[in-house]
């Protein structure tokens, strides 16, 4: 059975960027599918339907495959305007990972520290 979440989505920019229940930021904002599938999920409440997410992912999946692109790209802008609040109420520096040819390439130990076993001792 598949449905549809109301469109246009009522779901609110706030809503979609809350700190973790500890108090932690999020790790990120959420993407345009990860939207939907929270507006499914409201839907699917509101209509008594209560599934486990193993069960609700793959019907939200073939929904959103027959979603229209105007429905998409709206999802897509609600994704971007979290992003950008997401940034507004956690400022934080870039990041950069730093790629293994870059890192600091360890130095090669002195030979002083080598024993020589081959040859035996007097």
């Amino acid at each position: 059975v598949l449905i549809k979440p109301p469109f246009p989505p009522t779901i609110n920019i706030d809503d979609l960027v809350t700190s973790k229940p500890n108090g932690d930021k999020p790790s990120k904002s959420s993407n345009a599918f990860i939207i939907y599938r929270k507006a499914y999920v409201k839907e699917l409440h509101s209509r008594g339907i209560n599934l486990q997410m193993t069960q609700i992912s793959p019907m939200v999946s073939e929904s959103w495959k027959q979603e229209p692109d105007s429905v998409k790209a709206e999802y897509k802008r609600l994704a971007e305007a979290a992003k950008k609040r997401y940034k507004e109420m956690w400022p934080s520096k870039q990041r950069r990972r730093q790629h293994r040819k870059h890192q600091q390439q360890q130095q090669p130990l002195p030979q002083s520290l080598f024993i020589d076993n081959s040859k035996p001792t007097t």
